[in-house]
């Protein structure tokens, strides 16, 4: 009789402590939004409200300036633009993780060193603006930097990739400058000068650093099979220079990898895992790698959650 009765006991508590256990079992075939989520780790555009009538001198973030034409006759088609305007702006290379969510460093043929990737858009009610004037950049730097050029993007394919814009260039100009204004006082500024006719949404100053080559060995990356191409993302990120790009997945061995190198020399950097198993569930891993010497690498990852993930970004 007690035999039994210890036996039930035994049998309500197992039941008991395994009924109030909580497992979390991967769901592999979670898809995330890769934009979204990197929009939500590093940050979207900063819309800034002026009434072009009275300011024409527009401080933004990351002590960037924009001075607007000193004819305030803009248009909207043939319409003059009058009162508040709305400028959406952002850096992409300050703080560096937001190189994640703006677009690879790469032209067709060469990795370009992003000294300044920035987005820049002024509409009104939603329409953009065409200014008969030109419109001044500055970017403050102590150091002029050698064989800097000025990048749009283009369409090659599907795929949106940098290109030199001679136009653009023409425009570019490093030294001291006096800004006069009568909303702030008179600004000093060494740096550079960008002078621009149409307001482009994405712009880079950069220089190349060498010729794109695909790698005899690629290098792949070790990670547990529940992290995929639906739920996770791998990006390369350089320690020398703003370089980046997204790593490809192969679908035969479930893993990710990159065949992109640099001619003629190793490319040392991080590789930055991001994944997701489920609406609260992120994880985030990084390593250290050199392109043209390693061929197989482990990324260990932790679950974080995403304020976690954006303070660890802040540290690349």
């Amino acid at each position: 009789m007690k035999n039994i009765i210890y036996l039930s006991l035994f049998l309500f508590l197992t039941t008991s402590c395994y009924k109030d256990k909580e497992i979390f079992i991967p769901n592999q075939q979670y898809s995330i939004n890769n934009d979204l989520l990197l929009a939500e780790l590093t940050g979207t555009p900063t819309a800034i409200l002026v009434n072009i009538e009275n300011q024409d001198v527009i401080s933004l973030p990351n002590n960037i300036w924009l001075v607007l034409p000193n004819n305030k006759v803009n248009s909207i088609g043939n319409n003059p633009v009058k009162g508040q305007v709305k400028i959406e702006f952002k850096e992409y290379t300050s703080p560096r993780s937001g190189l994640l969510n703006s677009y690879e460093t790469t032209t067709t043929t060469d990795w370009i060193d992003g000294h300044k990737i920035i987005y820049l858009r002024i509409t009104q009610d939603n329409q953009e603006i065409n200014f008969k004037e030109a419109i001044t950049l500055y970017f403050p730097t102590t150091k002029e930097t050698e064989n800097l050029n000025v990048y749009t993007l283009n369409n090659e394919g599907n795929i949106k990739q940098w290109s030199i814009s001679m136009k653009l260039n023409s425009g570019l100009m490093y030294g001291d400058w006096l800004i006069y204004d009568n909303v702030f006082p008179s600004k000093e500024i060494t740096g550079y000068k960008l002078t621009i006719n149409q307001v482009n949404d994405w712009m880079l100053l950069g220089r190349s650093i060498g010729r794109k080559v695909v790698l005899d060995n690629p290098c792949y990356v070790e990670m547990p099979k529940t992290f995929n191409k639906t739920n996770s993302m791998v990006y390369f990120v350089s320690v020398e220079h703003n370089l980046y790009f997204k790593l490809d997945y192969n679908n035969y061995t479930s893993q990710f990898f990159t065949t992109n190198g640099i001619e003629n020399q190793d490319l040392p950097g991080k590789l930055i895992f991001i994944g997701q198993l489920s609406e609260d569930k992120y994880y985030f891993g990084t390593t250290n790698v050199i392109l043209g010497k390693d061929t197989n690498v482990q990324i260990e990852s932790i679950g974080m959650s995403k304020e976690k993930i954006k303070a660890a970004l802040m540290q690349l």
